[in-house]
This record gives C-alpha cells, structure tokens and sequence, in this order.
C-alpha cells in the first residue's frame, strides 16, 4: 500500500533537509578560517610575543647595583648602578617599581642586552611607564633640569634618549616645562603640554633599525588618554655602544624618574596579520549568510 505523505509531513521533509544543508554549511564555515590559517602561516609566531618584560615586582628592595632579571641574551644580566637608584613600591603603577633618583654624579641605572640583536629584527616595540618626581616647578629661579633615559639599539650607532627638560630664568619664570625625544642633532621633537608629577604616563616607541624610524605615543596609564602623539623622527645618534636601557642627567639641581612595566616585543608581521584577517572575515561572511537563509 502506497504511503500518501500529508502537507505537515512534506513540510518537516523539507525543514530536515534544509537544516541538514545548512549544518553541512556551517561546518564548512567554521572549518574555513582555521583552514585558511593552517594553509597560510598560521597562528603569530613567537616573533609577535614580548621577549624581554620587567616589573621590578620580584626584585628585592633597594639598590638596583648587581640585582639581576632575566633577557634575550644574558639571562643573567645585571643592572649597574653609580647611584642612588633603588627598587621600592611607594610609587608604582601596581607592585613595585624603580626609582631612578639621578643624584649630581648624573650615572644612573643600566641594563645591557634588553633588545635580541641575535634575530637581526627590523621593528621593533619598546614601552615603559614613567612618572617625574618633580618638575621644574619645584624649583626656584635659574633652574635647569634635564633627566634622561638612555636607549641604545642592538646595532652601534642606533642610539636615542627621551628627556624631560625643565628651565626658569633669573625671574622664575618658566622657559621650558616637556617631555622631548631627541634623534642626531637636530632630529628633536616636544610634548606642548606640560608633564606634571602626579601623573604615571605610558610611553610606546615603535622602532625601526634599518630605515631609521621612532615613532613614539604618550598616554596616561589613569585613563589611556593620548598626553602626546608626536611626528616620527628618522635618525638615531651616533654612538658605539649597544643594546642597553638607563637613565642620567645632565645638570644639577636635578630630580628623576619613577620606571615600571619595562618590556620589549616584535611587530607581527604584516602577511601573518592579513591572513589570520582574511580567514576570520571570511568565517564571519559565510555565516551571516547562513543565517539569512534561515529567516
């Protein structure tokens, strides 16, 4: 006896083979993306992680001379100190951080091998967060500050300084109250606002060594604010020495830093990038489309 199929049968029939399909498309979407990266380059490589990191949270309190972290080429690498520089956590973004006190011996904390030569990479990350401890307001007449921190790249003659310059005339008024980040010679730009010593700031230096590129943001670590964006510059000082991190001064009276979240990390690479972009974008298009054919 031929079985006669009502109208609700042939509409369940249909319901099931279109779930069906669409299970069979959803698969394939969700199998696409991976897929693509699998056949692409696949996840970042260790390349796009950050290699060298320090807190200051598992040092021991006090002098930074001969405490040691660890690195990309000398695990144990000491910090070298001719101040009186210490580890405290008075004043810290969270934790402990560095005070960089830059007495008038002006030789200040340093720490050699913070960038990986070894991998010949051409970009660069460099962050930190720093706070003043003073600014040139809390200085009388004829003042003049100028507190530095030293980078030097893993190559010779990749060298560059960031520094706060503080100036008031015979008068006490201020002539120079910003933060500058100096290239060779007259490679130099300014913040226009004024710093002031209350504030933990975040600076982020993307670095190029080939090309020569310093592309630097300022933000304020209480709200992510944008405290200086300033143009890229395009030249490095000569200097033989490479590859370390430190901080001096050039006059006296002079004041210094407090330092945290000290850490270095590579760009990921742009094809990388674009496929693990192409893939997720195609999973997201081949889904919203599945979806309309439900409705």
């Amino acid at each position: 006896m031929a079985k006669h199929l009502s109208i609700d049968n042939i509409v369940n029939v249909s319901q099931t083979s279109q779930q069906t399909f669409i299970m069979k498309k959803f698969r394939f979407a969700s199998i696409l993306p991976l897929s693509l990266l699998l056949l692409g380059v696949g996840l970042p490589s260790s390349n796009a992680a950050v290699y060298y990191s320090q807190n200051f949270d598992s040092m021991t309190l006090g002098t930074i001379n001969n405490q040691t972290d660890s690195g990309p080429l000398a695990p144990s690498a000491t910090w070298t100190d001719d101040d009186a520089d210490v580890v405290q956590n008075s004043v810290a973004v969270s934790g402990q951080a560095l005070s960089l006190n830059n007495n008038s011996s002006g030789a200040g904390a340093y720490r050699t091998g913070i960038f990986d030569s070894s991998a010949n990479r051409p970009t660069e990350v460099l962050q930190f967060d720093l706070r003043l401890q003073k600014t040139i307001l809390d200085y009388g007449a004829n003042a003049s500050l100028q507190q530095l921190v030293l980078v030097r790249g893993p190559n010779i003659d990749t060298q560059f300084v960031f520094v706060y310059v503080g100036t008031k005339d015979g008068s006490g008024v201020v002539t120079a109250n910003r933060f500058e980040l100096r290239g060779d010679g007259l490679d130099t730009v300014g913040s226009i606002d004024a710093p002031t010593s209350t504030d933990w700031y975040r600076f982020t230096l993307n670095l190029n060594w080939t090309s020569p590129s310093l592309d630097l943001l300022v933000t304020k670590v209480s709200d992510s604010s944008v405290f200086w964006d300033p143009a890229a510059i395009t030249t490095f000082q000569s200097n033989g020495n490479v590859n370390g991190f430190g901080s001096t001064a050039d006059n006296d009276p002079v004041s210094g830093f407090y330092l945290d979240n000290l850490t270095v990390g590579v760009v990921p690479e742009p094809n990388t990038t674009a496929l693990m972009g192409v893939a997720f974008a195609a999973g997201i298009i081949l889904f919203r489309r599945l979806r309309r054919r439900t409705v």
